[in-house]
């Protein structure tokens, strides 16, 4: 079962958002984080599937604006 609460979406396309990404999986020793591309199909379900996602947390979206 997916743990919702510790999903981060990224910006795939953004280089900033991608090295940030990286630098979090380098000290998440642990493992807790599991990034998904906002471009992805699994990026893309999440978003369109707010119930299940949200779940009454606030989603992290790491994107270049």
């Amino acid at each position: 079962m997916i743990n919702y609460e510790n999903i981060l979406l990224f910006d795939g396309f953004c280089n900033l958002c991608s090295r940030l990404v990286n630098f979090i999986i380098k000290r998440d020793k642990k493992a807790k984080f599991l990034f998904v591309s906002l471009q992805s199909a699994s990026g893309q379900s999440l978003q369109r599937d707010d119930t299940k996602f949200l779940a009454g947390k606030i989603p992290v979206y790491i994107k270049h604006i």
